[in-house]
């Protein structure tokens, strides 16, 4: 995602914006008003839920960061979304729950029985590797133990999930493997990196894992040998 702004994108950014109250917040919120929106930046406002999102399928960023979320909210409208911020709150996994989302009940209920459309959206659609265009994904400063659910992202190039209690290589390795596109990768102060007896090996198993991979860990470039 190019990182010049574009002068005629719908934006909001409610941590700088004195009226911000105005936009519905709550968990029964509706965003459907503001479905033309491509950046939304929800930060510092001590948010523990942010639902309906799902209303907005023009947006391509969305800062969430310094929050108190303990889940994300579900993303499964929102299929171009390049950019996620989701940085200093209180995560525990990358999948989300729909269960709140009164505009993905909807289209559960005026489905057609046989059809199982909106069923296989949410199996397929309750994770951030469901989203075909996600390049760039901060989570760092959570509380999240797998990065399982963004196996299969092929859009992702960056990923920061600094201070998070992600312990098991093996499928971290896994996952990384399964990022394609995967250039910048931070995992600082992970037990899988941090309590490793042999940083070299666990460094060498994350190159192995990510080919494409540039720079690991703080802004560190990889150099790889013949």
């Amino acid at each position: 995602m190019d990182d010049a702004e574009d002068p005629g994108a719908a934006k909001f950014d409610a941590a700088s914006t004195a009226s911000w109250a105005m936009v519905p917040l709550a968990p029964s919120s509706d965003f459907r008003h503001l479905q033309a929106l491509t950046s939304l930046n929800l930060s510092q406002l001590k948010l523990s839920h942010v639902c309906n999102l799902s209303a907005l399928p023009l947006l391509e960023r969305l800062v969430l960061s310094f929050n108190c979320l303990a889940s994300l909210p579900c993303l499964a409208g929102c299929p171009r979304l390049a950019v996620l911020n989701a940085s200093h709150n209180e995560l525990a996994t990358l999948h989300w729950d729909d269960s709140q989302d009164t505009v993905v009940a909807e289209l559960a209920e005026h489905a057609e029985p046989d059809a199982g459309a909106v069923g296989s959206v949410r199996a397929r659609a309750s994770s951030l590797g469901s989203l075909p265009h996600l390049e760039s994904v901060d989570v760092s400063f959570n509380r999240v133990t797998s990065l399982a659910p963004l196996a299969g992202s092929r859009s992702l190039s960056r990923l920061l999930a600094t201070s998070n209690p992600v312990s098991d290589l093996g499928a971290t390795s896994a996952v990384l493997a399964s990022l394609p596109s995967l250039t910048v990768l931070s995992l600082a102060s992970a037990p899988a990196l941090a309590e490793a007896p042999d940083p070299e090996a666990v460094r060498a198993m994350l190159l192995l894992s990510a080919p494409s991979l540039k720079t690991l860990g703080g802004g560190h470039r990889v150099r790889r040998t013949l």
